[in-house]
Formats: C-alpha cells, sequence, structure tokens
C-alpha cells in the first residue's frame, strides 16, 4: 500500500481505493475471458487462510464411498486414476480437522 501511496501522493486514500476496485474488476474480466476462450481449465481461489490439506488415495473405490466423500465441503479435487483408484483432495481450517478425518476414518475402515 505504501508503493502505491507513493505513486498518488498527490492522491487521496478514497481514489487509490477506487484504482485498486478498478484493477480487481479488471483482473476478474482477464481471467472470465481467459476462461472463456479455453486457455485455463479451472482455476482455485481461496478466500479463507488453508491450515491444512489432506490427501487421499483410495485403491479399491465404492460408490458408496465416493458419494459420501463428496460430500465433505472443502473437498476440492477428485482424479480418477489407472486400476481403479482415486484421488481426493480436501484443504481446510485447522478446527475442520478432526471432524473430516473422523468422518474419513468411519466411511473407510
Amino acid at each position: 500500500m505504501l508503493f502505491i501511496r507513493r505513486i498518488f501522493d498527490d492522491s487521496s486514500w478514497d481514489e487509490i481505493v477506487r484504482l485498486l476496485v478498478c484493477l480487481r474488476m479488471m483482473l476478474g474480466f482477464i481471467i472470465l475471458i481467459t476462461l472463456l476462450i479455453g486457455l485455463v481449465d479451472a482455476f482455485y481461489t481461496y478466500v479463507v487462510r488453508i491450515t491444512f490439506r489432506i490427501s487421499l488415495l483410495i485403491h479399491d473405490v465404492n460408490e458408496d464411498v465416493v458419494k459420501e466423500l463428496t460430500s465433505i465441503p472443502t473437498l476440492l479435487m477428485i482424479s480418477c486414476l489407472h486400476n481403479d483408484k482415486m484421488y481426493f483432495y480436501i484443504a481446510g481450517q485447522n478446527y475442520m480437522f478432526v471432524k473430516i478425518t473422523e468422518f474419513i476414518n468411519t466411511l473407510i475402515i
């Protein structure tokens, strides 16, 4: 913010905030256009700080287990691998960790 303040030394904070909002909107439009063109398949935007990540590789895939795992709200990615394996990627915050791991243990065991 100090860098921006030095550039606009004669400007008020309101003008600087309007400029930042405009830049944010332009970035959003650039990402949207890039997605529409097809250069980017997907992108992630984290609004909150991520404090843990879980990667699961399940060998014997059962449809019921997959259905239950997709009910986890912080599930970010599912990949179907060769030899009937599936990869799950889960991220979240510390207060969710125990509940999510307990839920996964009840499904897998």
